[in-house]
């Protein structure tokens, strides 16, 4: 297979893009790259879909593209509602951002691409994984720490059987 030559594309350029598709009633798909959604989005890996979002509507758990106070943009779950705007966390984070006003929330993600699945976000086992999460905050760290490990050991099984 041929590639071409990589471009980057700065978070600037690519989100004008994105609001431009969304004010014109499109949805937009982009790769996600960080790892502050870790382990439910996996950077480079997993693609999400953003679509327009009516940010009175926006519930507990829906995973929304916001802008914060130094310009950048983050993709992060809604985990608490204030007047005025909501309450995010990174899913592999172990603090909250803080608040986010509504005006700075850009779109909420519609759909995930993982490998050769289509996850949609508003579907009922989604929804009740997001939950588990969220209401597992407190003891995250314990939890990312058993994931961690338990990946470590299934890749070593997978080098010692090709061994």
């Amino acid at each position: 297979m041929e590639y071409k030559e990589e471009i980057f594309v700065s978070q600037e350029e690519l989100f004008s893009v994105v609001k431009e598709l969304l004010r014109e009633g499109q949805r937009a798909r982009f790769t996600v790259s960080g790892n502050s959604m870790w382990p439910w989005l996996i950077h480079q890996r997993d693609n999400v879909v953003l679509e327009s979002a009516d940010r009175s509507k926006l519930k507990i758990g829906d995973i929304i593209l916001f802008q914060t106070e130094l310009g950048n943009y983050v993709l992060h779950r809604i985990i608490g509602k204030r007047p005025g705007g909501f309450i995010t966390a990174g899913d592999g984070n172990l603090h909250k951002d803080g608040f986010v006003p509504r005006e700075k929330v850009v779109a909420r993600v519609s759909l995930i691409y993982r490998k050769n699945l289509i996850i949609p976000c508003g579907s009922w086992r989604w929804k009740i994984i997001s939950w588990i999460w969220m209401v597992l905050f407190p003891v995250r760290r314990y939890l990312q720490k058993g994931i961690f490990w338990i990946k470590k050991a299934d890749k070593k099984k997978e080098i010692s059987r090709k061994s």
